[in-house]
Formats: C-alpha cells, structure tokens, sequence
C-alpha cells in the first residue's frame, strides 16, 4: 500500500516524447479507419444506385409486358427515384432476329437499359442496369 502511495506523490510523469508517440500510433490507426470508412461510403453509394437502376428496369419491364404500346413513352424518359436521375431505354427483337424456338413460341425479345445521369446511350455509356425479357408477339 505505502509503495502505491508513492508512486502517486512521485512528480514522475510522461515524457513529451511518450506522448508524442502515442498520438503518433494513435493518428496512424485514425487515418487507416478513415480512409476505410470513405471507401465503403463510396461502395455503398455504387452499389444503391445499381440496385436503384435494376429496380426501374423491372419496373419498365412489367409495364411494357402489360401493355407493349408504351414502349416509346419509356424510350430516354427520365425517371427521378433517390435524388437521381435515370433514363431507361428500350430494344425490341423479332422476327429474324431471333432463334426459331421464340419464333414458334410468338416471342418477341426485350431488353431493357437503365442508365444514370447520362441519357445518351450512343456515346458508349455502360448502362448501370440492363434487363432482358420477353414479351408476347402482337398479332
């Protein structure tokens, strides 16, 4: 106990070297969770707008398979959904186009692109979301 004592009366303390150290190691390892914590923000935010553009793709995919007249309607629309915009454009094939089992099935096939803050799909964007589908041929 009387060591204890002691060692709390000692004027002995840190020396500034220690503590400049310490806040050295302990600014380096602030810096690494920084930097981790920034790159999954900007993952994240990736990630929410492909998940967005799948969404609006099924969206425009179901509509069109209910009333394939829309297709132009849809056609470089855009769409606000979370603040951003998005701009689906629609592609139909049939016909020769095709393979001989769509044919015989009165298919014709439907892809669907949804790209993000850029509406021109000629410029050789990478669509955030491209869905294809099929719809039944009109007679």
């Amino acid at each position: 106990m009387k060591s204890h004592i002691k060692l709390m009366r000692s004027n002995q303390g840190f020396t500034l070297i220690e503590i400049l150290g310490a806040i050295t190691i302990l600014s380096i390892v602030l810096i690494s969770f920084i930097g981790f914590f920034s790159q999954s923000i900007i993952l994240s935010s990736k990630v929410e707008d492909e998940l967005t553009a799948i969404n609006i793709a099924e969206s425009v995919l179901s509509e069109i398979k209910d009333d394939p007249s829309e297709v132009e309607s849809y056609n470089g629309r855009r769409i606000v959904e979370n603040e951003r915009n998005y701009y689906p454009f629609i592609e139909i094939y049939s016909g020769e186009e095709l393979s001989k089992t769509e044919n015989d099935l009165n298919l014709d096939q439907v892809i669907v692109q949804v790209y993000a803050e850029t509406p021109n799909p000629s410029e050789n964007n990478t669509p955030s979301a491209e869905l294809f589908g099929y719809i039944e041929q009109e007679d």
